[in-house]
């Protein structure tokens, strides 16, 4: 025996639950609704809102990236115009040649050059010191925004970086500091941009040419493009040393990860971090390698946002409190009606038809009240219908089976078949008895009310073949189906009476051979089931009385009467009109069509 109380509680809770009134469960279901409905519009709204932002902001950090390469490039097309106005004026060029006195004016050069490097190096932003360096004696002009600073070295070729710098004469040498020219304390962030200088006569090299800019200056480049979105910024040169860092504020071991993180060039991803998430974005496309990498940690992405997320939830939720109400006001304004009519409706259970009296116009409400009323007021009706139907029905059934079994057609058929027994005419004896047989056995049908078209068409020969023994060349007759049909399921026995009308009231009292026609063909809206007879006709008097059977009571025999009422009950057709049609000129002969809609031509 399950002994888990679980599956004990369940029941009792679905059964109190299905106590509850309507109003009641309506509205606990609107509070579950509304309940879930804030939560995941809540989860929904902060989930794309993050995507969102966090696609849009990649973007940006990815086009910020992009505008500081473009400063970048912009400070080096600087720094190189700088180097062509200073190293192209003519006393730079003598001083490094070794032409100290002018012999012309008897100016002593370097003096001339110290004067050209203070009123050109001053208006310089971000520049700390200009450097030109006599590739012979290593004598060197300068001027220095800080302090006079001593050479570590005793001549210039002796620099780690002069083979670079005199090799590749159209680029800049950068170094981080001098390169150990000058003790350049690491405090001060200098950054050296060091080219040879070649004579414009000999292309010799002549002396080397030293800019030296504030590594904070770099700093300037982008302060303001990433302000807006705190984006925080370093740069490391080709060689793998970082020029500008990230704020100190930044973990050390995050700001490296940060440098060494892969994002392909050019774009920006997601990178973690000792559990700290940062979007970065990386570019090293300006022409001396340096690459940028942008980060934006999401904490100070979203911590603006938080407010208006919560502002938002605060919204749904109150949004969804005020439908609340509403859908409480609303869920009385119907259930009240509602158990007034249950009220009703019990009374109903015990016999008795009360119209109930709500308050309401002609809306919903109002409606339902008047179709309630009318179909209190239609229920006995319909009820004395429906029996007298059935009874009608039943009667149906019972002129049909009678025209079945119709005791003088067996005996006329018995009588028929006798002669050709003792007539010697055995074969046709015995193709008359088979088909006596197979007339009946197909009219029976197993009790069923429907069958095939083929089957019905096979039903109206074997009848026309026993007839044909008994009249011989009175008559003769054709059965004709459009292909395709012979499968669809019509009502029993509704050609076989057509067909004997035809014989007996159309074709016998013509007195010479008549010819009958039996077809079934498709329409576009169902089925036409035909008889034809070339007999005497019938008066337009005679066709009314069996369309309007109610103006002309006792006019139609049997068999059709009962056909008639069993196609009107069947198909669910009160009018006649609407299945049977019938065409008639008295002395040109009758053709009877029934129409089966195609919804109730089902196949087999």
């Amino acid at each position: 025996m399950d002994s888990d109380p679980r599956r004990a509680f369940l029941p009792r809770i679905r059964a109190r639950l299905d106590d509850l009134s309507l109003a009641t469960r309506a509205s606990l279901l609107y509070v579950v609704l509304i309940v879930v409905s804030v939560i995941a519009s809540s989860l929904v709204y902060q989930r794309l809102y993050s995507s969102f932002t966090e696609r849009r902001i990649s973007d940006v950090s990815a086009q910020m990236v992009y505008a500081i390469n473009a400063s970048l490039e912009g400070f080096f097309e600087n720094i190189e115009g700088y180097y062509l106005t200073i190293v192209s004026n003519d006393d730079v060029r003598a001083a490094l040649l070794g032409d100290r006195i002018n012999l012309d004016t008897g100016v002593d050069t370097g003096n001339r050059v110290i004067k050209f490097l203070s009123s050109y190096f001053w208006p310089i932003p971000g520049v700390s010191s200009i450097y030109l360096f006599d590739n012979h004696s290593s004598t060197m002009f300068y001027m220095d925004r800080q302090t006079v600073r001593i050479p570590t070295v005793s001549t210039i070729q002796q620099a780690s970086w002069y083979a670079r710098a005199m090799s590749d004469v159209g680029r800049f040498v950068i170094e981080r500091g001098t390169g150990g020219v000058f003790d350049v304390p690491e405090r001060d962030g200098i950054v050296s941009f060091i080219r040879g200088v070649n004579d414009f006569q000999t292309l010799k090299p002549i002396g080397i040419f030293m800019i030296n800019v504030r590594a904070d200056f770099f700093q300037t480049l982008f302060a303001g493009t990433s302000a807006r979105y705190r984006m925080d910024m370093a740069i490391v040169d080709q060689q793998g040393a970082t020029v500008v860092d990230f704020k100190e504020s930044i973990d050390s071991k995050i700001r490296d990860a940060l440098r060494a993180a892969r994002i392909p060039d050019g774009s920006a991803a997601i990178v973690t971090v000792q559990s700290h998430r940062f979007i970065v974005s990386s570019l090293a496309r300006n022409r001396y390698g340096w690459k940028i990498v942008g980060a934006i940690p999401f904490d100070a992405l979203f911590s603006d946002t938080r407010i208006l997320s919560l502002v938002t939830i605060f919204i749904i939720l109150a949004n969804g409190i005020a439908v609340l109400l509403g859908i409480l006001l609303i869920s009385r304004m119907i259930t009240i009606p509602i158990r007034t009519l249950l009220s009703s409706m019990k009374s109903v259970e015990s016999g008795e038809f009360r119209p109930v009296d709500i308050r309401a116009g002609r809306n919903e409400i109002g409606r339902l009240r008047d179709g309630y009323n009318l179909m209190i007021s239609e229920i006995e009706q319909l009820l004395q219908r429906t029996i007298s139907a059935q009874k009608s029905a039943r009667q149906a059934e019972l002129n049909v089976l009678q025209e079945q079994i119709k005791p003088h057609f067996l005996y006329n058929t018995f009588d028929a078949i006798s002669s050709l027994i003792l007539a010697g005419d055995n074969r046709q004896a015995y193709a008359t008895m088979q088909a006596l047989g197979s007339y009946y056995r197909a009219s029976l049908s197993h009790g069923n009310e429907v069958v095939t078209v083929e089957e019905e068409l096979g039903i109206v020969k074997n009848y026309l073949t026993i007839l044909k023994v008994r009249y011989g060349t009175m008559f003769d007759f054709q059965i004709e189906a459009e292909p395709g049909i012979e499968r669809f399921m019509i009502l029993k026995l509704i050609l076989q009476p057509l067909a004997e009308n035809a014989v007996y009231h159309g074709i016998k009292p013509k007195a010479e051979t008549g010819h009958l026609r039996i077809s079934a063909t498709r329409w576009h809206e169902g089925l036409h089931l035909s008889v034809s007879d070339d007999g005497v006709g019938m008066e337009e008097e005679r066709r009314e009385a069996i369309l309007c059977p109610a103006r002309s009571p006792g006019r139609m025999s049997i068999g059709l009467r009962g056909t008639i009422e069993r196609l009107q009950i069947f198909y669910g057709h009160p009018e006649i009109g609407s299945l049977l049609d019938i065409r008639s000129r008295r002395g040109e002969g009758t053709t009877v069509t029934i129409t089966i809609p195609r919804e109730m031509a089902g196949q087999g």
